[in-house]
């Protein structure tokens, strides 16, 4: 998922939740991505039109939601928020934990690290320590 359309899912999101259907299903409707997919479903269910909610939520490969809309809102945005904000890949002879500044590098702010049990070890939780993201 690209940051263009993370933010385009994030302006959508809040759209909706400012009482704008209109603006965000414009900007949903243009996106090609299974999240982008799950949030055009909830706003079609949100809107009473089951039949196309249905179609989205096939789409975004997923089963039709089925609890409170505000439930659903909740987990897309949850879902929107969780997302890949450092990345690299290295080859069988590079330790993972060695290339750790470089994706600090690539984060501004996080609440959370989430990483393989590559990372897992005293250096890598020193340097998350020492950066305090």
């Amino acid at each position: 998922m690209t940051l263009s359309i993370i933010n385009a899912l994030e302006i959508a999101l809040s759209a909706d939740k400012q009482g704008h259907w209109d603006e965000a299903h414009n900007i949903i409707s243009g996106l090609k991505d299974p999240l982008a997919y799950e949030i055009h479903a909830y706003l079609h269910r949100k809107e009473g039109d089951l039949d196309n909610a249905l179609f989205w939520y096939g789409r975004a490969g997923i089963s039709p939601f089925n609890r409170p809309l505000a439930t659903e809102y909740l987990e897309l945005e949850s879902k929107l928020y969780h997302y890949i904000m450092a990345s690299d890949l290295t080859d069988n002879s590079t330790g993972d934990p060695s290339v750790i500044d470089k994706l600090l590098e690539q984060i501004d702010d996080a609440d959370t690290v989430i990483a393989d049990g590559a990372y897992d070890g005293e250096p890598t939780y020193n340097k998350f320590k020492e950066t305090k993201l």
